[in-house]
């Protein structure tokens, strides 16, 4: 198994290492929030890119062609963090919400999903979701309708 050039090797000594062992990951590194190896995983399966043309980076837009009962909501936060108000989840709790672009930069993004004001450490109180009024999210689908890439 190859592990990343900033890993850090658990245990005592470099006694019991042998020339052909692979370091261990140390699960507190961390990239955006996921470990390193979540992020690897990730990465080798085109799941998502790094943010290499930073003009698109933190351009997050609904698609305005979904039906309207999918578009979410993008808000700024009193710090400049994206909010994006989910939409009303399905009676089964799925919130479907359709994208054109979702570039996301190093401040991150909230996802609402949230019937009340709330706290978060990204950007602090946040108000309620007002398309949560007959219950919050059990899982979120985010679609994203584009040829490019989204950057994360």
């Amino acid at each position: 198994m190859a592990g990343a050039e900033n890993t850090i090797r658990e245990g005592k000594s470099t006694a019991d290492s042998t020339a052909g062992s692979t370091a261990i990951m140390n699960s507190k590194i961390k990239i955006a929030g996921l470990p390193v190896l979540a992020w690897s995983i990730l990465l080798g399966f085109g799941l998502c890119t790094l943010v290499i043309d930073s003009s698109r980076a933190g351009s997050i837009h609904a698609d305005t062609s979904a039906p309207k009962n999918q578009q979410p909501t993008i808000l700024q936060t009193a710090n400049g963090t994206p909010q994006i108000n989910i939409r009303t989840p399905t009676k089964g709790g799925v919130s479907i919400n359709q994208f054109r672009q979702m570039d996301v930069d190093k401040k991150g993004a909230i996802l609402n999903n949230s019937r009340k004001n709330t706290a978060t450490r990204l950007a602090g109180w946040i108000q309620a979701n007002p398309w949560l009024s007959k219950g919050e999210a059990r899982v979120i689908v985010n679609q994203i309708n584009s040829t490019n890439p989204s950057q994360l």
